[in-house]
């Protein structure tokens, strides 16, 4: 804010609207009020105490249950819903691997822009850390089959062809 504001005019309070969208005006103009009396009690230093606090609450419990629905509000319309734990399908993983063999490992964006679309880049990555650890372990370290157990077995001649090392049921 300006120096040379005036704190108690519109502008000032619309602009803090601005920056706290889940306030109102009217509620931001009664707290600035009530800081104001509270300076002023502080500054002359005859009140008593308690006399400040059930002002206080008084004044502040009507708006503090409308504050928390606003932000609730303005929450709601800034998330989204993540979603967590949904399994890779069988057409995902193969999206994903024919991604690894023509863009290589680690242009995960690359590979989720292009063929793996319904998932983001830190997903892809995520599942592509799962995916080479899980080539890496030998037979006796594997316990189940798995859908990173799909790999893609290319030649010069031939396009891309999935088989898998175990079954998947």
């Amino acid at each position: 804010m300006e120096e040379s504001e005036d704190y108690g005019s519109e502008a000032f309070f619309e602009r803090v609207a601005v920056l706290m969208p889940w306030k109102t005006i009217a509620s931001i103009k009664l707290h600035h009020q009530i800081l104001m009396e509270d300076l002023n009690w502080i500054k002359s230093s005859t009140g008593e105490f308690e006399d400040i606090i059930i002002k206080d609450n008084d004044d502040f419990e009507d708006t503090m249950v409308e504050e928390e629905r606003l932000k609730e509000q303005v929450k709601e319309h800034t998330s989204r819903p993540k979603k967590r734990g949904v399994p890779w399908t069988m057409e995902e993983h193969w999206s994903f691997v024919m991604g690894v063999d023509i863009c290589g490992k680690g242009d995960w964006k690359n590979i989720s822009r292009y063929f793996v679309t319904s998932r983001t880049p830190t997903q892809v990555a995520s599942h592509a850390q799962k995916f080479m650890k899980r080539q890496q372990k030998t037979g006796a370290e594997k316990h189940r089959t798995t859908i990173n157990d799909i790999q893609c077995f290319c030649c010069d001649s031939s396009p891309c062809m999935f088989r898998s090392s175990g079954s998947l049921a």
